[in-house]
């Protein structure tokens, strides 16, 4: 659930959320309007989300006195919230990206599971910050029982072996044209796929590569960061927004990526390709 707090400056006032402030309107004879700025979250296409961790909203992120996070409340009310279980819990950090706290994974077998499968049309969108790279740094991925790519799976990674960022699904892949690693600073990954298996992936918001692949349904279910039988050590980074999709419309990925962009501080079309 999304909270806002008005504060009264005079007669206009600052729309707030989680320290942020997200807009402004005006209160005029006992109504308040929109002062035009940004007040859009994900919220917005709620016939579309399927799911929607916020790792920069603290109320949502169940943790202990040393912050190892347990679980995420889905922003989505009703579904499924995303858990993580000793040893594999990652740790709230405050003030990581873009002066917001988000979750941090050291590069182990950290990861938490959704308890959603990866549907056959969706559109997914992470706030990632990376700290280091290693051989295979997985941003979402699944779990087949060994930890290989299989058929039916989708993951969204970025290899670090050959500078690459792409998009898995049923058996396939898509690469984009290298790009060089980049650390200490907020990217947007965010990839999609239709009913007819037309499958397209972005960083910051510009267009890698599209491909198309027959799809099947697979009861995998959709894991944060690493699946759970890693052969290799990841890469550490910080996640500060998972969100989740069905197809969104132009129009409306473009929303997303200027909310993204507008909190989390990355520079949509910036691609460091080598």
């Amino acid at each position: 659930m999304t909270i806002i707090t008005f504060y009264l400056v005079g007669h206009n006032e600052h729309i707030y959320e989680g320290g942020i402030i997200m807009g402004t309107a005006t209160l005029r004879n006992g109504t308040i309007s929109n002062g035009g700025l940004h007040t859009f979250s994900p919220l917005a296409f709620s016939s579309k989300l399927l799911f929607w961790y916020d790792p920069s909203y603290r109320p949502t992120v169940i943790r202990d006195p040393s912050e190892i996070v347990s679980k995420m409340n889905n922003k989505k009310i009703g579904a499924s919230n995303a858990t993580a279980t000793a040893p594999d819990e990652p740790t709230f950090t405050e003030n990581i990206i873009n002066g917001r706290p988000g979750i941090f994974y050291n590069g182990l077998d950290i990861h938490m599971r959704t308890g959603i499968n990866w549907p056959i049309e969706f559109e997914f969108f992470a706030v990632v910050q990376h700290t280091s790279f290693a051989s295979l740094d997985r941003i979402l991925s699944s779990y087949d029982g060994s930890g290989a790519l299989t058929d039916g799976e989708v993951v969204l990674t970025n290899i670090g072996s050959d500078d690459t960022v792409r998009l898995f699904t049923v058996g396939n892949s898509i690469s984009s044209a290298p790009i060089t690693q980049v650390t200490g600073t907020p990217i947007l990954y965010s990839a999609c796929a239709d009913s007819s298996g037309n499958t397209e992936l972005f960083y910051n918001g510009v267009s890698l590569a599209t491909g198309t692949t027959s799809q099947t349904v697979e009861t995998r279910e959709i894991y944060i960061s690493e699946d759970r039988v890693q052969s290799s050590a990841s890469g550490s980074k910080t996640f500060g927004l998972i969100a989740g999709f069905a197809p969104l419309t132009a129009a409306e990925r473009l929303q997303m990526n200027l909310y993204c962009s507008r909190i989390w501080g990355m520079t949509l079309g910036s691609v460091p390709f080598i």
